[in-house]
């Protein structure tokens, strides 16, 4: 069983982050996890791997208005199993709090719009939802 994901995220401006785009605006995509790419290392003779696959993507300063976050499963030999895939949208400053958490599951190629939320002129959240908007573009 196989399967890729990819993590994109849209600003108010309309600025995607995505794997082929790592910088937008205030946004960063710090982390595009390759599956077990590099996820293997030798220490002090023994061989490590992280588990954890994991794409992260920062703001670093307020923009206020609307963000999208989506996931898309780009590959998958699952043949109809579904795959989980939690996200996780954290604000970090002035203290960590969990702004939005959820499971979503992937059945094949999909994309889906894991959740929208609005921030204010000082950072706050103000709204959610989950209306599906398509980030990724068809090549």
């Amino acid at each position: 069983v196989l399967f890729r994901s990819d993590l994109y995220v849209q600003d108010p401006a309309g600025g995607i982050v995505w794997y082929h785009d790592r910088e937008s605006g205030l946004m960063h995509l710090d982390r595009d996890d390759r599956g077990k790419f590099k996820d293997v290392i030798t220490v002090d003779g023994k061989v490590v791997e992280n588990p954890i696959n994991q794409e992260t993507v920062t703001l670093r300063g307020i923009e206020a208005g609307e963000y999208i976050v989506n996931v898309h499963q780009y590959l998958a030999t699952t043949k109809g199993e579904k795959v989980p895939v939690e996200v996780t949208v954290e604000k970090l400053n002035p203290t960590v709090s969990v702004v939005y958490y959820e499971t979503v599951y992937l059945t094949g190629r999909a994309e889906e719009t894991v959740v929208r939320f609005t921030l204010d002129e000082a950072g706050n959240v103000v709204s959610t939802g989950h209306e599906f908007r398509r980030l990724v573009k068809n090549k």
